[in-house]
């Protein structure tokens, strides 16, 4: 209070409001005021200072697996920012109701090549950070490895840290084609399946005559299995093959015979089934088989003598040459006439 102090108008003004963790609200704050002092009266001015406590947010993010882009910061990746009230908080530390979203062109890049994004002086109280896009062209993201949201309490004169991790691989793919080894051409039919080194099936289709098959989302430098399980009716089952693919999308075939890379696709080559060939029946046999199962002989055109045609070695027991009847119906006369004289005789 000032006392006998001169009648006449008195400016009052506040210099100074500052205090440390706290933040004057200056719409709800009266800092300098003027009021008319007369003579033998007290006039009063009213000064009011509003506070509210504020403390620091530290984002830190960690990206493995990339180098990401001036294009992609501006643009791949994105954050919000939100306090208990779900209002949405700006770069400059003020509070919207709208969505704000900020990119990762925002953060500075340490010595280290981790992000950093510090929010001053923003009023205390549990704010989250959400990662809204983590989709990088040519990249698969690992959500498993990656931390893309977290919160944490402002306090009055703090810093608290929020800490974000995006994990990326490379996304390579590889193409497949099936083909005849011999004159090069698709075939379709056979049903392939791709594993992966733990023996874990990735894919499986059909082959079709003059289309490819692409299989992406694989991971560079790892063996991948690739199997023949229905084969096209006439060739061969192809062998199992093992196969690599690096950064830049270039296969190499580790193990199978009947694996093999032409203008970067990966050709399984099958092998057609090679046909036995009948057997030629002999030119030279006149002797018919028919014929000799009926016990038929070939008539002799040689002028040899007929004993020396005699069959010492007879396939069915039923050949004789004539010879051989004679001796046999002269044999059988003497026998009747010996019969017929011995009956005579008893008599």
């Amino acid at each position: 209070m000032f006392t006998d102090i001169a009648a006449g108008e008195y400016i009052v003004t506040e210099t100074n409001t500052e205090i440390d963790g706290y933040r004057l609200v200056t719409d709800a704050s009266v800092t300098g005021d003027t009021a008319e002092v007369t003579k033998g009266e007290t006039t009063v001015i009213n000064l009011k200072d509003s506070y509210e406590a504020i403390g620091n947010l530290k984002i830190t993010k960690s990206i493995d697996g990339l180098n990401v882009t001036d294009e992609e910061k501006a643009g791949g990746l994105k954050f919000t920012v939100r306090n208990k009230d779900g209002k949405y908080l700006d770069i400059d530390g003020t509070l919207h109701d709208e969505i704000v979203e900020i990119t990762l062109d925002k953060f500075t890049q340490k010595d280290d090549g981790t992000y950093e994004l510090v929010f001053t002086d923003i009023v205390v109280g549990e704010y989250t950070v959400t990662e809204t896009n983590t989709e990088i062209d040519g990249y698969k993201f690992v959500s498993e490895e990656s931390t893309t949201n977290g919160s944490a309490e402002v306090k009055s004169n703090e810093t608290v840290e929020i800490a974000l991790k995006d994990s990326y691989e490379k996304i390579v793919s590889v193409t497949i084609n099936k083909k005849d080894i011999a004159n090069d051409e698709e075939i379709e039919g056979a049903k392939l399946e791709m594993f992966d080194k733990d023996n874990n099936k990735i894919d499986e289709w059909i082959s079709e005559k003059g289309k490819t098959h692409t299989i992406e989302g694989l991971k560079p430098g790892e063996e991948y299995i690739l199997r023949e399980t229905v084969t096209p009716d006439g060739y061969e089952t192809a062998t199992e093959i093992t196969f690599t693919v690096d950064e830049n999308g270039e296969v190499t075939v580790v193990s199978g015979k009947d694996g093999s890379v032409e203008d970067g696709v990966l050709i399984v080559n099958d092998t057609k089934i090679s046909e036995s060939e009948p057997e030629t029946p002999d030119n030279n046999t006149n002797v018919n088989d028919s014929d000799k199962d009926n016990g038929e002989d070939e008539p002799n055109n040689d002028n040899t003598d007929s004993s020396d045609n005699v069959d010492n070695n007879p396939e069915t027991g039923y050949k004789t040459d004539a010879m051989s009847v004679f001796l046999l119906t002269a044999s059988a006369l003497v026998v009747v006439s010996a019969k017929k004289r011995k009956k005579a005789n008893n008599k």
